[in-house]
């Protein structure tokens, strides 16, 4: 299989604010880190369609793997830009180690997006 490790993107983990209840919520307006990427591997999988009570909901779906011998700062979500479109990292984030080193091999998560919202189906 052959994979092309050429795609950019951007991964934001977005910073915190606290509310007057002082609870803490995301706040992509106060990032706590941006990081470019240039060398990425995005594939897209089966796209879902969830029928909910407001009407249909689409989600665009990708597989994303980073170079070999390389990790980076990435979680559960984070955002991530791609192609001019901002997904969130869904699910855990898989690391592979090289079984006969041991050392960091690579990475692979999912990341998602909805594309066409509840009620406007």
């Amino acid at each position: 299989m052959v994979a092309f490790w050429n795609h950019p993107a951007t991964v934001t983990r977005p910073g915190t604010r606290e509310l007057r209840d002082g609870s803490r919520v995301p706040d992509p307006d106060h990032p706590e880190f941006v990081d470019q990427h240039d060398d990425l591997n995005v594939q897209p999988l089966t796209p879902e369609q969830e029928a909910t009570f407001t009407g249909d909901v689409d989600t665009d779906r990708r597989a994303v793997q980073t170079r070999p011998g390389t990790f980076i700062r990435v979680q559960h979500g984070d955002l991530f830009e791609y192609r001019g479109n901002t997904y969130l990292v869904d699910g855990l984030v898989a690391e592979h180690y090289d079984p006969t080193t041991g050392r960091e091999h690579h990475q692979e998560f999912v990341i998602a997006r909805t594309i066409r919202g509840a009620g406007r189906g």
